[in-house]
């Protein structure tokens, strides 16, 4: 079963919740933009469901937990910060990637997003980490 984190924005509210299954994302990264500090990277692309719904799909470079995550893109006026009370405390790996969304904000070709993650590498008790990956919509 994929792990996805639905986003739902609400004016600039972020609220999480986790669902999916696997024949939920088709993968179909677009643009995918790569980043991290120290011994996590993610992976940034746009992902389409059957429903044509767009996610942010994020592929650690190893398995991670992670317990904060911040969006923020200038053009849209966007900055906002989920802590782990809001993220599910599973891992997420190169084979598991995290999916965000539905996105209901208007993408527009040339935005660029910065995404900052913190967590924990391979368990809830591993050694912290921050990566910060910045994508482009195409």
């Amino acid at each position: 079963m994929k792990k996805s984190i639905n986003l739902f924005l609400i004016g600039l509210v972020l609220l999480f919740s986790s669902c999916g299954k696997d024949d939920d994302k088709n993968n179909n990264p677009l643009n995918p933009g790569i980043g991290g500090t120290g011994s996590v990277s993610f992976t940034v692309a746009l992902a389409q469901d059957e429903q044509q719904d767009l996610y942010f799909e994020f592929t650690p470079s190893t398995n991670v937990v992670i317990t904060s995550m911040s969006a923020q893109c200038q053009t849209l006026g966007f900055n906002d910060t989920v802590t782990d009370d809001q993220i599910p405390d599973d891992i997420f790996g190169p084979n598991q990637p995290l999916y965000v969304g539905p996105i209901t904000l208007n993408l527009e070709q040339g935005q660029q997003w910065t995404f900052t993650m913190q967590g924990k590498v391979g368990s809830a008790t591993g050694q912290a980490f921050t990566a910060t990956t910045n994508f482009t919509v195409q």
